[in-house]
């Protein structure tokens, strides 16, 4: 499966744009090296980031929820840690992120039950407590 990164809202395009001007061009950098952990491309036995880095589920000996508040602004992620390396997966900047997310965390614990299709708003918030209850 591709994973593709969502475009940016108005207000968060607007901020990155302000960022760029103050930081003289290093947020955009920063923010483009953060990303390269994310996942470009999913399959039931592993991941390959966006820096080209392939990262086997039976490798992953840790997921952790990451919660960052900057600015009034909340973002949450979940790292997938192995020994090669980490994947990051973070919903909300993502298409279908929470599906991107029930998939990998299904890979990693395949003797978890199986999830039947969901709204959008149901696997939100299943997840949410799910992850909030296990990691």
């Amino acid at each position: 499966m591709e994973v593709r990164v969502a475009e940016m809202s108005g207000a968060m395009g607007f901020g990155v744009v302000v960022s760029t001007v103050l930081t003289l061009g290093l947020a955009p950098l920063a923010m483009l090296l953060a990303m390269r952990s994310w996942p470009k491309q999913m399959d039931e036995r592993g991941a390959t980031t966006r820096g080209g880095r392939r990262i086997e589920w039976r490798d992953v000996t840790d997921i952790v929820r990451v919660i960052t508040k900057a600015h009034g602004a909340t973002t949450e992620r979940y790292d997938f840690k192995s020994p090669k390396g980490t994947v990051t997966i973070v919903p909300s900047r993502l298409v279908d992120g929470f599906a991107v997310l029930m998939y990998a965390e299904n890979c990693v614990n395949p003797s978890k039950p199986q999830h039947e299709p969901l709204s959008r708003e149901q696997a939100e918030k299943m997840l949410r407590e799910n992850f909030r209850n296990n990691y």
